[in-house]
């Protein structure tokens, strides 16, 4: 089997959550036998760091953009079995083999759901960084609904993702395979030493004890919440400071917010585009703190609890199927400050404990990309199959 992968992510510095999903999966896919090769684009080709103990076929293709997708790409498509597009886009509408198409969120029809059902107050614009919602008739709404009716199969990461594929896009659920994640290499490394954890605290500003988030600066992220909730956190523990860790700038807003106040004694650190010292800094927090008002898997919340740090986060979404029944997870409604502030509290007396951080690692095990290239591979051959 000749797999085709869209590649085109990992020219990226930092690794999200969908460029973590691509390294690992690939990875897993060439060791039980499959032939992996990316696509990239010339001039962009995938960082070195990210292929890391694995060698899948790297395969340059002419072009950018929507030339790149619609034409250099159907074109290179010849010399493989299937092509798999993980981005929740690249899928060309005429190709010489059948196309998957990874979808991760659904998250402009979620959040118009959220709103129209009275859960969320507002508009689209306050969540999302969008003029228009999904059924307004623009040209980007246009091209991606066309190549959700090109693609023969979908790829999810929950059950979640699936339930709103259905509902939203209106997808046949035989059409859709369920492919939990997993954690990316970085976070299988041995434990924090004392001489890595002095050297972390001093290289970027922290103070200990703190409170974690790990993730996008987006709206929907709900970081305001986080920084709400904080605020109510310190004034009744002054020795917790709070560190906020994002990809890409940071906004404006949020700069502000870091900055010291007279009297309230909080202490808010924002950082970006962390690499290998990432799992050790969720070692070292105290609580992993998420309020997103939705999430399709939330795979910082499985992070955490790899390396032993209790998370509370928003009951909306995957997040309490991926953390299952666990005494080191707590979830709260994203829109309800003080229970999500008490929750923090009472998590912040019991972190150290050693039930708890086992607990956490225990609920981390249980997704591999073993299971993600399984599955994923089942999907292949049933659409080959077809």
């Amino acid at each position: 089997m000749k797999i085709a992968l869209d590649g085109r992510g990992l020219a990226n510095r930092s690794q999200r959550g969908m460029d973590r999903y691509v390294t690992g999966l690939a990875r897993q896919l060439l060791e039980l036998g499959v032939d992996v090769s990316l696509l990239y684009q010339p001039g962009a080709p995938p960082r070195q760091e990210h292929l890391e103990g694995f060698e899948p076929a790297l395969v340059p293709v002419p072009g950018t953009g929507i030339k790149w997708e619609q034409n250099s790409l159907a074109r290179a498509l010849g010399s493989f079995d299937l092509y798999h597009a993980p981005y929740e886009h690249g899928i060309p509408l005429l190709a010489p083999v059948p196309r998957l198409l990874t979808i991760h969120s659904v998250t402009l029809h979620s959040y118009e759901n959220l709103i129209s059902s009275g859960k969320l107050r507002g508009s689209i614009k306050d969540y999302l960084d969008v003029e228009h919602g999904s059924r307004y008739p623009s040209w980007p709404n246009l091209y991606w609904y066309l190549q959700v009716l090109r693609a023969n199969h979908f790829l999810v990461p929950s059950e979640f993702s699936k339930q709103e594929a259905q509902d939203f896009l209106h997808i046949n659920p035989r059409r859709i395979t369920v492919t939990p994640l997993a954690l990316a290499s970085i976070f299988l490394k041995p434990p924090v030493t004392e001489e890595q954890r002095s050297d972390i605290i001093q290289e970027y500003g922290l103070t200990t004890p703190f409170i974690l988030f790990v993730g996008g600066f987006e709206k929907h992220k709900n970081v305001q919440g986080i920084v709400n909730v904080y605020r109510k956190v310190v004034a009744q523990r002054p020795d917790v400071s709070l560190v906020l860790i994002g990809t890409k700038d940071t906004p404006d807003w949020l700069v502000r917010e870091a900055q010291p106040r007279q009297g309230d004694g909080a202490t808010i650190k924002v950082l970006s585009n962390i690499g290998a010292d990432l799992p050790y800094i969720y070692e070292m927090a105290s609580v992993f703190l998420s309020m997103s008002w939705r999430e399709s898997f939330c795979l910082p919340l499985l992070e955490s609890m790899s390396r032993g740090t209790p998370v509370v986060a928003s009951d909306w979404g995957a997040g309490p199927s991926v953390a299952g029944d666990t005494i080191a997870a707590t979830f709260v409604d994203p829109r309800d400050i003080d229970a999500a502030t008490e929750a923090v509290l009472e998590t912040l007396q019991t972190c150290e404990d050693q039930p708890v951080k086992d607990a956490a690692r225990s609920a981390s095990s249980r997704f591999t990309w073993k299971e993600c290239a399984s599955r994923t591979i089942e999907a292949y051959e049933k659409v080959l199959r077809a």
